[in-house]
């Protein structure tokens, strides 16, 4: 019998090994590549800590760290992602939990921070700064508040979005003063920062890493941040407490999050990784030029946090329509039982909340292809043949709930007749207007839009008007860009085969570029234009602006505050030679994306019979007064194999176009950039591996 015992135990212990996937017992974690989702769009600080971190922590865990930007509902959407996944340690989200309790206002938010997820480390935070412009006579926070006093609600303050940081710390700050200056909601930090460069604003709360990098500083004066201590970047700023303002204490802060029920051996892995990567000099040393504190706290120490800073009653109050909260709970105390409500009569269920399953991005317009008239479809307005004259309109293109950052969703097939909004970006109506409507459309939308910046987009060879309409809007979307979206669409075939075809016609297209330009100059309201080129375009984009310099007057032309030559297909010598002394002496910003990976300009040096501008596989295009970067480093690969697309489809360059278009970060202070010594005595910038 006891034989018969052993034999049987033996016999169940087998079948358990084999019902268990090998997997499961003889891999130790982690055993395949992980996802790190950050829940808003390339560019931001989490998208830069995001990818700090996941380069780190590859090295230490021996397996791949994949950063996907899922952004959408105020983060809601990534954190949604994250906590639906299987609890197996392979998927973590990095978000600011500081602007999470904005989502407070809904009925019923997608997720909770502490029902769905497990803490893993609060990596980083960041204070909010109260900054006013030097035209007013104010020095002290004690100061602004009698001179806001004696101007009763003539005095405006900027902050981002309801629910951010900076908005709760503005909340904080007027219920406690009972100050009567006026709020003007912005929808980034960014916003805010060129509503105060525009004089639009005279106060503005913003975060620290914003302000650091705001140009010129000597326009403004900061008077208080929030935190228990100074920031080490403005030691010379009190904080709020030491200003003598009580509860101001709103912080930006950056967590890595785990779905509720993964195992606490890989919460505890993963905790001590990242502890290690955020106690190391070489990470605190990158983000602390920036003013974003690193922390490393353990998942004990992040618990605490989420409970006092979750949806609370308090901030659903604020969030929703500003009224005064009642006092918080007190920190590192669990909160008490809800109290149960009086029964009502037949209550209705609480409703989700309604996501749209797409948003809407309106693109202004110039082209100089033939108009057709008989055409019903938006993508069919505009031919590939050339026009006489310039058309001017506007489009709404979408951008789907699910957007990937760098993607450019579309039906694999009868694109024509499958594309759902919801799904794909999609153009979805076209508005002509002439030149003169144009204008005044232009001008209500940068009151509308309370900013006075642009970005033009200038797209390259075997682009159609459709496709120039879809991407501008996909890179405005991916860069969370806060101005106003534009493209020029010059008559490009949209053909594979049409190089030749298409290079004379980029040839023909340089005098409207250059008319369009100089009506944007002139009679618009922008104070800051930033211009964008790809490939082909980048032919059309520097001659007409070279030829538009001589056309009107320098204060004019410093509209044009940066110019962004991406992939450019243009001969390196005249670019070098001709090109680079007339975009230098515009004194523009310019920035120069080059890649040895680029199969299109491999083929294009072929039949032009020399290396191009964008092409750095026979040595980069490195001059003085240009700062170029070597983009071989970034996955290049997205678009047929051909490389060539990255400007649009990589979220590394997108994240760096971010940084530098809306944030106005030159290369050195941009995350993952690395400088390189050059022969020339001249540096340049790659993107590390």
């Amino acid at each position: 019998m006891k034989i018969l015992q052993q034999w049987c135990a033996r016999l169940v212990a087998a079948i358990m090994v084999l019902a268990c996937p090998m997997g499961v017992i003889a891999q130790p974690y982690p055993s395949k590549p992980l996802l790190l989702v950050v829940p808003y769009a390339a560019g931001g600080v989490a998208d830069g800590l995001a990818r700090m971190v996941a380069q780190q922590l590859a090295t230490r865990l021996g397996q791949p760290v994949v950063v996907e930007n899922k952004p959408g509902a105020m983060g809601q959407i990534g954190f949604e992602q994250v906590a639906k996944s299987a609890p197996d340690g392979y998927t973590l989200v990095l978000g600011n939990i500081g602007a999470f309790a904005g989502t407070a206002g809904l009925t019923t938010p997608l997720v909770d921070l502490q029902r769905d997820f497990m803490p893993v480390s609060l990596l980083a935070q960041i204070p909010v700064v109260l900054i006013v412009d030097s035209s007013v006579p104010a020095s002290s926070a004690k100061e602004l508040l009698d001179y806001a006093a004696a101007r009763p609600g003539q005095i405006f303050y900027g902050t981002s979005e309801t629910g951010s940081p900076s908005h709760r710390a503005s909340e904080q700050f007027r219920q406690d003063t009972k100050t009567t200056m006026t709020r003007v909601p912005f929808r980034t930090d960014a916003a805010t920062l060129t509503a105060l460069a525009s004089d639009n604003v005279k106060v503005a709360f913003a975060t620290l890493d914003g302000v650091a990098f705001f140009k010129p500083q000597e326009k403004i004066r900061a008077l208080a941040v929030t935190g228990n201590h100074r920031s080490p970047l403005a030691p010379g700023v009190p904080t709020f407490a030491e200003a003598g303002i009580k509860g101001v204490d709103t912080l930006s802060q950056y967590a890595v999050l785990l779905p509720r029920g993964t195992p606490q051996d890989i919460v505890a892995t993963l905790h001590k990784e990242l502890r290690a990567i955020v106690q190391s000099p070489e990470f605190q040393g990158q983000i602390a030029e920036y003013g974003i504190e690193a922390v490393g706290s353990s998942p004990q120490e992040l618990a605490t946090v989420l409970e006092t800073s979750r949806a609370s009653a308090r901030w659903a109050a604020l969030v929703k329509d500003g009224t005064e909260p009642a006092p918080d709970q007190p920190k590192a105390v669990a909160p008490p039982a809800p109290v149960r409500p009086t029964p009502m009569p037949s209550p209705m269920p609480a409703q989700p909340p309604q996501v749209a399953p797409y948003k809407v991005v309106k693109v202004f317009f110039g082209t100089d292809r033939k108009l057709v008239s008989t055409a019903s479809s938006p993508r069919d307005f505009f031919a590939s043949e050339r026009g006489r004259s310039i058309s001017y309109g506007n489009c709404e293109v979408s951008i789907p709930r699910d957007h990937k950052t760098g993607e450019l969703e579309t039906p694999s097939f009868l694109r024509k007749y499958l594309e759902n909004p919801a799904k794909h970006v999609v153009l979805l109506r076209l508005n002509l207007r002439s030149r003169n409507e144009f204008m005044s459309d232009l001008n209500s939308t940068i009151a509308e839009k309370k900013t006075n910046s642009a970005l033009v987009f200038v797209h390259g060879y075997n682009n159609t008007f459709e496709d120039a309409a879809r991407r501008t809007a996909q890179i405005a979307h991916d860069i969370e860009f806060p101005g106003v979206p534009m493209f020029y669409s010059w008559p490009s075939n949209g053909a594979t085969l049409s190089y030749v075809t298409d290079g004379n016609d980029a040839e023909q297209a340089i005098m409207y570029l250059k008319a369009f330009l100089k009506d944007l100059a002139v009679n618009s309201r922008f104070t800051s234009i930033t211009l964008l080129a790809h490939s082909m375009g980048n032919r059309v984009l520097t001659q007409a602006f070279a030829a538009l310099k001589n056309d009107i007057d320098a204060t004019k032309l410093r509209v044009f505050k940066e110019i962004i030559l991406a992939a450019p297909d243009i001969d390196a010598d005249v670019f070098k030679n001709n090109i680079v002394p007339a975009l230098v002496a515009s004194k523009a910003s310019v920035t120069l994306y080059a890649s040895s990976r680029d199969g299109a300009l491999v083929a294009a040096k072929k039949i032009n019979g020399g290396p191009r501008a964008g092409d750095s596989d026979e040595g980069l295009v490195v001059v003085k007064g240009i700062e170029t970067i070597d983009a071989s480093n970034v996955d290049t690969n997205l678009f047929w194999g051909l490389g060539h697309a990255y400007v649009a489809d990589s979220r590394n360059i997108l994240s760096d176009l971010s940084y530098l278009i809306v944030k106005g970060l030159p290369a050195t202070a941009r995350y993952g950039l690395e400088t390189v010594p050059d022969p020339s005595g001249t540096q340049y910038w790659k993107f590390r591996n």
